[in-house]
């Protein structure tokens, strides 16, 4: 498991090492303890989910139409 935990990225992997990740996280100082905030969805984490969801899907027709892929 340790191998696993120190292996660097490889330009195909779509997530950052564990070690990226875990020195990434030590800044945050989180204790660890459940939050009353725990149980909400992500998308209280965006001031206005519905411009970020149109952009968001407006770029994925893009991309899709790009390779011939059209969604109405």
């Amino acid at each position: 498991m340790e191998i696993a935990l120190k292996q660097e990225p490889s330009p195909y992997d779509s997530h950052p090492s564990p070690m990226d990740r875990f020195r990434w996280t030590r800044p945050l100082r989180a204790t660890g303890r459940p939050s009353l905030e725990d149980g909400e969805e992500s998308w209280t984490l965006f001031r206005d989910r519905e411009t970020l969801e149109r952009k968001l899907t407006e770029t994925l027709r893009v991309q899709l139409l790009l390779q011939g892929v059209e969604i109405h």
